[in-house]
């Protein structure tokens, strides 16, 4: 199977939003400024949402997965696809030292699902430190919105949709099973989530 993630954080946030205030608010219909804040702030909820539900990166953003030991085949499996890039691969040294893995030493894999790196000279990593192992490495659809496949975004507007509308953490329907997340929504994403293991 291959190694597993034992830490991951976002370094770099993505640069926009996979919708603008605009085109929210043509889908909302509404015509006054009033709650432009409100819903950039919806808007960017509902893109960590999604991002949460699929295990994926929409817009380009940066992270860093640590490990605590290099998988099968000498190989990392790394989280949150598309992968783009890796930026950096660093170990922990026998001596407690970070030192840089020279990007001669591993060859990246974008295309697979997840992405990989696989290494040519396996770092001699400490293992009996945690997370001894971190890779840095830029994952997303793209850098703009029309990277993004289109019941994607459509989920995004449903959701910030829904929340504009109901603002209640559960809300219940002409009595209705209670829902946070409308069922349109879950349809539209169930074909892009990714379940690493």
């Amino acid at each position: 199977m291959g190694n597993t993630f034992t830490a991951l954080r976002r370094t770099v946030e993505p640069a926009s939003e996979p919708v603008t205030t605009a085109l929210m608010k043509d889908h909302l219909r509404v015509t006054h400024s009033d709650d432009d804040t409100y819903i950039d702030s919806l808007i960017a909820a509902a893109r960590n949402s999604v991002e949460e539900i699929l295990s994926r990166s929409l817009i380009s953003q940066t992270w860093a997965a640590s490990f605590d030991s290099i998988g099968d085949n000498d190989r990392v499996r790394l989280p949150r696809p598309n992968l783009i890039s890796v930026s950096s691969v660093n170990y922990i040294d026998g001596d407690g030292n970070s030192q840089a893995v020279s990007s001669g030493d591993y060859i990246t894999n974008t295309t697979s699902e997840p992405g990989q790196i696989y290494f040519t000279t396996v770092p001699d990593y400490d293992s009996e430190y945690d997370n001894p192992l971190t890779v840095t490495f830029v994952s997303g659809y793209g850098a703009s919105a029309s990277d993004i496949p289109d019941p994607i975004i459509h989920a995004i507007k449903l959701l910030v949709g829904h929340w504009y509308d109901m603002r209640e953490a559960v809300v219940s329907p002409q009595g209705n099973n209670p829902s946070e997340i409308p069922f349109g929504v879950q349809s539209l994403l169930a074909p892009y989530r990714f379940k690493y293991s």
